[in-house]
């Protein structure tokens, strides 16, 4: 394109007809196909700026189920079986897990699960969608997490992760969460990560 898209907000939410004042420039009388391209863009940028909302899902879901079954296949090509500790569907049906999907305009962009234990709840099932990633959707499901975690009286989150899984890490390390030992049922190996933030 001949001009930047990095429109504003404000600017795109200005009338058409009204733009040149918006920008300061009155002497300025852009030609029709100028216009409707820079409309175009505009509606694109508003569009990308849909809100994202949470919500409480079913994993049965046609949009969480692929998401799942998107993110158990790339578990099972990044680290062995014995090493692969993600929920399946039923598990993630159970009563003592709470399951999250992510949307915006009607399609599912991410998913994340709360299990459930004695004194500290377990983050599962963190997916985003790839055509979603860089739109904030991670952090905001993980916000919404901590506090449904918060309203269930549990002042602990636990996590495990893998050491491939990098950015995931970066993520969880940014919001704060701090590196632990092994907990529960799971045994030290060459491939786990293992995370705690409290909540207190």
């Amino acid at each position: 394109m001949g001009f930047s898209a990095k429109l504003s907000p404000s600017y795109c939410e200005i009338e058409p007809k009204s733009r040149e004042s918006a920008d300061g420039d009155h002497n300025v009388d852009r030609d029709d196909v100028t216009a409707q391209l820079m409309d175009r863009v505009c509606a694109e940028a508003m569009r990308v700026q849909k809100p994202i909302a949470v919500r409480r899902g079913d994993p049965r879901e046609t949009g969480a189920t692929a998401l799942l079954q998107e993110s158990h296949s790339l578990m099972e090509s990044l680290f062995p079986p014995e090493d692969n500790h993600f929920l399946s569907l039923d598990a993630l049906c159970l009563p003592d897990v709470d399951f999250f999907v992510a949307e915006a305009e009607g399609q599912c962009l991410g998913t994340i699960a709360l299990a459930h234990k004695d004194d500290y709840a377990e983050v599962k099932s963190m997916f985003v969608a790839p055509a979603a990633r860089g739109r904030g959707v991670a952090r905001i499901l993980l916000a919404h997490l901590e506090e449904v975690a918060l309203t269930k009286g549990f002042g602990l989150l636990r996590l495990e992760t893998g050491t491939l899984l990098t950015a995931a890490i970066a993520l969880y390390t940014a919001q704060g969460f701090q590196p632990r030992g092994p907990f529960g049922a799971y045994e030290a190996n060459d491939t786990s990560v293992f995370l705690e933030k409290s909540l207190g």
